[in-house]
């Protein structure tokens, strides 16, 4: 019998707070026409602050909705074909598919759909202007996409900055012309200010996962950025992503694992199949846990970019010396962390390969997986040069085809066939209990 080391595991005591704010921020969304509040919505805006600082406004960021419709698989294939029929590729974006079904059919998880007043957008990778774009129009109301630089390694970045500054000052008059309100600067201000602390606690969590055992595993990276995705301004998050912060560190300390029996560490690359999250628990009964992905990182994480590709834990504004008193300190602040996103600048294909070489090595990865998927053209951008790069470096890799969002693209039997396969090329078999 092949003996190996078990570490202890037990739940996160914050699991609980979790799924309360992430229930109620639904609830507050849903529920903001009835209280006539002022609705906009986006997918992917990254700032909540910037269209909520205003009296009775909330902000619909559908990057989270989306995942839930995926959940259910006849809802997201219902969704899907509804796009489908309408005249839209099947190569789009299907998280913006899977938000426009459920517009279109007008029901979802939470009943009908909502009914927003304005639409605002960053755009950043080639579907997120398009999809409120669809949006906007489908509703007859008004939208602004703020244009986000993809900045490619060792470019000046101050100018950027700059640029940013001016499109969200732009964004902020436009909104108090539509909505006939006036932007709260100093509700704008603790905005940001919340927004940067959770962000930096977030990569803090991120990084704690390089440490042998994993504290957390990347379903449950999934679920903890509910709430930092829905309202990563307000106060409840921050205190949540603190005590989050706090209950990972002890698990470090104390060795708490996510997976009792971890011997293999797994990095997967690119959007998880949500309608098929069970993708994720096979490689456990082979003692190899998924401890993350650029995504689950970055997406709510500050981190930089090192000029070796290595992701640094982002220094705040007042860690940097920058003022954070008026309207335009918050604007140069949220520029600041825009242009610096490792996250964003991953988008690109120039220097991807050297940053997964280096998460590999900086996170402990014995193995990589790559989602080929149909429904993105931004993360899987560069996979085969990285996979080439990885053989030659001798760092075990696989690819699945799939998508994030519509389960027709995955045949299971084939990916599972093709992931067991892998767990046996790390020389792992299935353990004895």
């Amino acid at each position: 019998m092949t003996t190996y080391q078990r570490y202890q595991t037990k739940p996160l005591d914050c699991w609980q707070l979790s799924k309360e704010l992430r229930a109620k921020f639904f609830q507050e969304i849903w529920t903001a026409k009835d209280g006539g509040k002022t609705i906009g919505i986006g997918l992917g805006l990254f700032s909540n602050s910037l269209p909520t600082s205003f009296p009775d406004a909330v902000f619909a960021e559908m990057g989270t909705y989306f995942t839930i419709v995926a959940n259910n698989p006849e809802q997201a294939i219902q969704c899907a074909e509804t796009v489908s029929a309408r005249g839209y590729p099947a190569d789009i974006c299907h998280a913006a598919q899977l938000i426009w079904g459920s517009m279109f059919l007008d029901q979802g998880p939470f009943g009908p759909f909502l009914r927003p007043d304005f639409c605002i957008q960053l755009h950043f990778c080639e579907t997120q202007g398009k999809a409120t774009q669809v949006m906007s129009e489908y509703f007859n109301i008004p939208s602004f996409c703020i244009d986000a630089p993809l900045i490619p390694p060792g470019r000046p970045q101050e100018h950027f900055k700059k640029n940013l500054v001016a499109q969200m000052q732009e964004a902020i008059e436009w909104m108090e012309k539509v909505t006939g309100k006036k932007f709260d600067d100093e509700a704008f201000v603790h905005g940001v200010r919340n927004e940067w602390e959770v962000a930096v606690l977030w990569a803090k969590i991120c990084e704690l996962n390089k440490n042998i055992p994993a504290p957390l595993d990347i379903r449950m990276l999934s679920s903890l950025s509910a709430p930092l995705f829905l309202k990563r301004n307000s106060d409840e998050t921050v205190n949540y992503t603190r005590i989050l912060y706090d209950e990972v560190q002890d698990r470090v300390k104390n060795q708490i694992a996510a997976l009792g029996a971890e011997r293999c560490r797994l990095l997967h690359e690119g959007v998880p199949p949500f309608y098929f999250l069970r993708f994720f628990r096979i490689p456990e009964k082979y003692g190899a846990v998924f401890i993350g992905s650029s995504l689950d990182f970055g997406a709510c994480g500050a981190f930089e970019r090192q000029e070796n590709g290595s992701w640094r834990i982002a220094k705040t504004p007042k860690e940097l010396g920058m003022a954070m008193k008026t309207r335009e300190d918050a604007l140069y602040a949220l520029a600041h962390y825009f242009v610096t996103s490792a996250f964003m600048r991953s988008l690109l294909v120039i220097g991807k390969t050297e940053e997964q070489i280096k998460r590999v090595e900086d996170w402990q990865v014995d193995g990589v997986v790559f989602h080929c998927d149909r429904g993105c053209q931004a993360l899987p951008a560069g996979m085969p040069e990285a996979r080439l790069a990885f053989k030659e470096r001798g760092i075990p890799s696989m690819v699945y085809e799939a998508s994030h969002g519509d389960p027709r693209e995955l045949t299971e039997a084939q990916v599972v066939d093709r992931l067991e396969s892998f767990m046996e090329t790390l020389g792992l078999d299935p353990l004895d209990d």
